[in-house]
This record gives C-alpha cells, sequence and structure tokens, in this order.
C-alpha cells in the first residue's frame, strides 16, 4: 500500500469516525437521555462513555429525583467525593481522593463556565453555605486534574454547575423543613422581541441543625484557668437566611445574566476559635454580571465563544472568640473581633474551536483576570503581646476598638492579575481510537508563571467496553490569606510561596454491555508536592507562617454500578478506596474516609408515583498526628424521598427524609480536638415541596 493511498484510508477512518460519533451522540441522547453527555471534559458536548475524563453528570430529572435541596447531596453522589464539615462557620468541606482543606481550594466550582473561586480563601466563594437546586439544569463533574483547560484549583477535580435557560412558563415553589426551615421560590420566563428573558427569586430562612457541642476550647481554658466560662455543652447555632435572584437575557447569539446572591444572620457552627458563641452573626453578598457571546457562523467547522464578566462580594463577620469570663475573668464581654472585607474581580475570555481539519478538533484560548481585596475593615477588643517564657497572648484592650487606627488590620488592600493562554487537539487517530492533548499557560502578577499539560488516550475496544489512559499536571495558587494575612499568629501570610502542584495518572474502564446495565472501574495515582500549610516559625512563640512544605501521594479505585433488573426499577451502586499519605513523615493523611460506599434504589410506583432509596456508608477516617482522642467512628447515612407524577393543573409534591434511622453520625474536628466530641452531623429531618408549573 503506498503511503498517499494510507494516507487516504486514514482520513477516511478519521472522516467516518467522526460521523459515527455524531449518529452515536444522537442514540446516546435518545436511550440515556443528557446524562450520558458531557461538556465539562474538554468545552465541547461529547459522549461521556468517550470523554477523556472520569466524570459524572447529573440533570435536572436526576437531581428531582433524588429529592435533594441543595447542591451538597447532589455532590454526595460523586464516587470517591466525600462532604465533611469545616471548622469554619460549619461549611460544606470537600474532600476528593483522599486531598482535604477546610476550604477546599483545591475543588474549582464553576456556574455557567464561569469561576467561582474566591482570591481571599481560595474556596468556592467567600462564604458559600448552601446552592439551592431550584435552578440548576444540569452538574458535571471531573474527578482529576483540569488545569490544562481550566487553570488554578482544578487540582483534585472540577465541579461545573448550568443552571437552567430562560424559557417560557412560570414555576412556583413553597417548601417546609424541620427546624422551622421554609423556602419560596419564583421562576419566570417568556419570548420576548425575538430573544427569551427569564428571572427567579428564592427566599429561605431555617434554625439550622441543633445539634450539640459537648466540650469545647473555652472547655479547655476553664480548667487551666479554674474557671466556668464555657458554653458547653450546648447546640451550635447555625441559623440563616437567604435570598437569591437571577435575570437572564438571551437573544440570537448574545446571552446576559446577572446574579444575587445574599446570606445574612449565619451562625458560626462551633465558633471561629472552637469556642460556643451563639451571638455570632456572619453576613455576604455577592452579585455577579456576565455577557457571553456564542458564533457558528462566522466560517465552516469553528465556533467562537467570548466572555465578559464582573463579580462584586463583602462579607462581614461579629465573632465573639471566646465567652464572657474567658481567660481567667479578663474578657469580662467576651473576646470579640468583626472583620470585613470587599472583593472585585473583572474577567474577559475568548475561546475558538475549529474541526475543519479532518480527524481534529482543536481549541484555542486567551483570557485576563484582575481580582483585588479592598476595603478591609475590623473592629477587636484585644490584641497580641509576646510574653517571654508563655508565648503570643491575647491581651484586652479594654474597649472594642477600630483596628485600623492601631496598624492592626488583619490585611491591607492586594491585588492579582492573570493573563492565560491555552491548546487543545483531540485527535481521531483511528476509527476507535482518540488522543487528547492539551497544555495551558498561566501567567500571574503576584507568583510567576505556570505551564500544565495533558494528555487522554481513549480506545473504544467494542461497542460495549470503553479503555482511558490519562496523565495531567495542575495547580492550586496561594490564597491572599496563605500570602497576606498579618498581626493574627495562628496563621500568619508569606508573599513568597508558590502554588501547589499536583500530578495524576488514571486508568479508567467504561462497560455497558446493554441498556439496563453499566459500569464503570478507574485506578488512580498521584503526587503532591509544594503544600502550602500555616507551620510554626522558627521561634514557635511567634506564630506560625505559610510556607511551602510537604508533599503527598495518593492512590485508589473508584468503580460504579447501574442495573435495571426489573422495569421501574433500578439500583444504583459506587464504591470509592484510597489511601493517601504525607510523604515526608509517612503518616496517613488525617481526616480524609479510606471508604465510601454508596447503595441506592429507584423503584416506579403505582400512578407514576417514584421512591428513592439511598444509604452511604463512610469508613477508615485517621486522627492526625498527636490527637489522642479515640478513632473516628464509621457511620452510615440513610436517606429516601417520595417523588409524585403531575397532580393535576400543574401541580407536583415531593417528600424526603434525610438520615431516615437518626444516626449518629460526626465529622472530625481539628486535632488536638477544641470539639472533643467531633462535629455531629443533623439527626433525622423530614422534608416536604409542592410545586406548581403552569
Amino acid at each position: 500500500m503506498s503511503k498517499s493511498t494510507s494516507v487516504c484510508l486514514l482520513l477516511a477512518l478519521a472522516a467516518s469516525s467522526a460521523w459515527a460519533q455524531s449518529s452515536e451522540e444522537q442514540e446516546l441522547a435518545q436511550v440515556w437521555g443528557d446524562a450520558a453527555m458531557v461538556r465539562v471534559a474538554t468545552g465541547s458536548r461529547q459522549p461521556l462513555h468517550r470523554a477523556p475524563a472520569v466524570a459524572s453528570v447529573f440533570t435536572a430529572a436526576d437531581i428531582r429525583a433524588m429529592g435533594a435541596a441543595d447542591l451538597r447531596e447532589v455532590l454526595e453522589r460523586v464516587p470517591g467525593l466525600h462532604v465533611s464539615r469545616s471548622p469554619f462557620a460549619y461549611e460544606p468541606k470537600y474532600q476528593l481522593r483522599g486531598i482535604s482543606h477546610d476550604y477546599s481550594p483545591q475543588l474549582l466550582v464553576l456556574i455557567d463556565g464561569v469561576r467561582r473561586q474566591s482570591i481571599y480563601f481560595g474556596s468556592a466563594e467567600t462564604l458559600w453555605v448552601d446552592m439551592p437546586v431550584d435552578t440548576i439544569e444540569r452538574v458535571e463533574v471531573v474527578r482529576g486534574p483540569g488545569s490544562a483547560l481550566y487553570g488554578a484549583d482544578a487540582f483534585s477535580g472540577v465541579i461545573s454547575i448550568t443552571t437552567k435557560a430562560a424559557s417560557p412558563g412560570t414555576r412556583i415553589g413553597v417548601q417546609l423543613a424541620s427546624r422551622r426551615g421554609r423556602a419560596g421560590s419564583l421562576q419566570w420566563g417568556r419570548d420576548w422581541q425575538g430573544g427569551h428573558v427569564g428571572a427567579s427569586l428564592r427566599l429561605a430562612r431555617s434554625d439550622g441543625p441543633d445539634e450539640r457541642i459537648e466540650a469545647d476550647a473555652q472547655s479547655a481554658l476553664d480548667a487551666l484557668f479554674g474557671s466556668h466560662a464555657s458554653l458547653a455543652p450546648a447546640a451550635m447555632r447555625m441559623q440563616s437566611e437567604s435570598r437569591d435572584a437571577a435575570l437572564d437575557l438571551a437573544e440570537g447569539a448574545w446571552t446576559l445574566r446577572t446574579r444575587h446572591k445574599a446570606r445574612d444572620l449565619l451562625g458560626s457552627g462551633p465558633g471561629l476559635a472552637g469556642a460556643l458563641a451563639p451571638q455570632d452573626r456572619l453576613r455576604s453578598r455577592l452579585t455577579t454580571l456576565d455577557l457571553a457571546q456564542q458564533r457558528e457562523d462566522l466560517a465552516s467547522d469553528l465556533l467562537l465563544e467570548s466572555h465578559l464578566g464582573g463579580q462584586w462580594s463583602s462579607f462581614d463577620g461579629y465573632y465573639t472568640l471566646f465567652p464572657a469570663g474567658a481567660f481567667g475573668g479578663l474578657y469580662p464581654q467576651g473576646m470579640v473581633g468583626a472583620p470585613g472585607f470587599d472583593i472585585r474581580l473583572l474577567n474577559a475570555s475568548l475561546d475558538l474551536s475549529w474541526s475543519g481539519w479532518t480527524g481534529h478538533r482543536l481549541r484555542w484560548g486567551l483570557g485576563w483576570q484582575l481580582a483585588g481585596v479592598d476595603k478591609t475593615r475590623e473592629l477587636k477588643n484585644f490584641s497580641f503581646v509576646l510574653l517571654p517564657g508563655v508565648g503570643l497572648f491575647p491581651a484586652p484592650l479594654g474597649a472594642v476598638v477600630d483596628a485600623r487606627s492601631a496598624d492592626g488590620l488583619f490585611m491591607d488592600r492586594h491585588s492579582r492579575r492573570l493573563v492565560y493562554a491555552l491548546l487543545q487537539d483531540e485527535w481521531s487517530l483511528a476509527r476507535d481510537w482518540t488522543l487528547t492533548a492539551g497544555l495551558r499557560h498561566d501567567r500571574y502578577s503576584d507568583f510567576g508563571s505556570t505551564t500544565n499539560p495533558r494528555v487522554a488516550l481513549v480506545w473504544e475496544a467494542s461497542q460495549q467496553l470503553t479503555a482511558k489512559l490519562m496523565h495531567g499536571q495542575a495547580f492550586r495558587a496561594p490564597s491572599f490569606v496563605e500570602a497576606h494575612i498579618r498581626n493574627n499568629p495562628v496563621a500568619l501570610g508569606n508573599p513568597a510561596i508558590t502554588p501547589e502542584r499536583i500530578g495524576t495518572t488514571e486508568l479508567a474502564l467504561d462497560w455497558h454491555p446493554s441498556e439496563r446495565l453499566g459500569a464503570t472501574l478507574n485506578l488512580f495515582r498521584y503526587r503532591m508536592s509544594e503544600l502550602i500549610r500555616f507551620v510554626p516559625n522558627v521561634n514557635p512563640a511567634t506564630g506560625n507562617t505559610a510556607q511551602n512544605e510537604g508533599r503527598q501521594r495518593g492512590k485508589g479505585l473508584e468503580a460504579e454500578l447501574r442495573w435495571q433488573f426489573m422495569p421501574g426499577a433500578q439500583l444504583q451502586s459506587a464504591l470509592a478506596w484510597q489511601r493517601s499519605h504525607d510523604a515526608d513523615a509517612g503518616l496517613p493523611v488525617a481526616e480524609v474516609p479510606s471508604r465510601l460506599l454508596r447503595l441506592g434504589l429507584d423503584l416506579a410506583l403505582p400512578a407514576d408515583w417514584h421512591l428513592q432509596a439511598q444509604a452511604r456508608h463512610v469508613a477508615g477516617r485517621k486522627r492526625a498526628a498527636g490527637d489522642a482522642r479515640p478513632p473516628v467512628a464509621d457511620y452510615t447515612l440513610t436517606d429516601l424521598s417520595l417523588r409524585s407524577p403531575e397532580l393535576g393543573g400543574g401541580w407536583s409534591l415531593l417528600l424526603a427524609v434525610d438520615n431516615l434511622f437518626d444516626a449518629d453520625a460526626r465529622e472530625p474536628s481539628p486535632a488536638p480536638g477544641n470539639a472533643r466530641f467531633d462535629f455531629p452531623l443533623a439527626r433525622r429531618q423530614l422534608r416536604a415541596q409542592l410545586l406548581l408549573a403552569f
């Protein structure tokens, strides 16, 4: 066979492969619906089993079937992803493949393709609290690195949330739940001037779970000072008020979206310093404005996507770090701090996707971002002083003072600029083989440049079996807390730190022998370096400073099974096992579960009612070195939901029970154990939701 004949044959096979993909996409959509397709893996829509990533997809129908009220409940269905609790305001703490942090900065969150990472903590928004699922169209989760496409913080994974597009109609929802939880929502849309306009509003309030902390940080101080200031045992305060509003305008290739999220009267959970503080109040505001354009009419096989956006947010907190009478009576009104700050972020991006070269789909991207912390403010009634032989001690100031007047602010004004460029090629090597390669270069104004590649080879061994071999590198940018915080000896910033880094290799198998049976198996191994930690200074009495110190290694597997064993009855199960350890100390990573098991059953009942039950088992969490408390207990939680068909007139009903058997489940509190008996999760909770659509 001549060289030219070989090339022609290869091109013909590639063209045939491209045609087959298009046909198969249609077949998959007919059989499995949108759950069989994914976009976040490459930025382009493609079949899930062929995507060069390990991913999970949840559609709006899936979310409603599981009876979820908050995004957290959806993410708990992702194999290998565990939702723990942070000591900071009891926020959701996402642990994926043994990678954990109190603010979860290693897991990138995108909403409608726009990053939601806060530069202050590095977390998803400064105060996430929750995300109601009413307006969510789909959730896509990639396990594994994604910095070659999405840049910073796509470290252990990427969560991509797509909200519902403006469509004609009106939906009204009312929800009642345990602990005086109540919420009302309105979604409205209509065609307008050749385009679409849509709006939504949701108001909610809850007293939150009332689980008790038996002993707190003040309990230990009471033992030291012989006082009785601790409020423990008592319930954590987790009350909250929330408002979410959205407005969408779409016309032709243009889409304008604005969002507003407000959280008020939020409690601090176990207390900022680990001491119960029922009078604490946290408040946050976030407003976003995004203008996006998508053009397919500029040239054949070319798709242009551009975006211009801004985010404006603020945070204010009132903390009682230690209660009245703390430190032997030095603080008769309690040790108080009230920090606040504003964040501004502007960004722009341009992406081109071109499939005019047979067998290839190329993607180029350019982007720019400017972000800054401003208007830092703080009131407090203490200042740290260094006492010889004792160390740093919180000395009372006698009254609450403005920290700006005494040069005692926790942070000055800072900003960060970013420019980046990326290139990706999805190359159909042959009929059943696709090679995806990508590279992204990020240049930051404060810590320099980083380049992160990835490569993935996907082989469709048969119509039922697909194999994937993948490797990628990723980074996590230092947060402003890690780089710039000051006047807080517990955690001092260091502007010289550099990003955390990770390299991950994965092998994945996807097996679908029939429409009723499917299974996946993923094996992974990663190496983390340049970890950012607050470590004791050379003179430990002067506090802790952020440093790049330490390495982590991890490996594990994730398996998932879906089996429709009879008409109207489907079994879903997932198993995740991981082993991660500190590569320098040789110790297991603390607090993360080594085993996660999920078992679910979806049943179609008479008269089109649906019942879904799920049990989650969490096991194998280790204490940190030096933490002498008993081992963390494993637990199993069972949730139940009952969903009605349309009851007539557009009405439908959802009933749900979380923690059906009222199990005492706990997430580990940080060492050495100020919350001695760990953080209790909510006991049995009931919810009822009534929807009207017209």
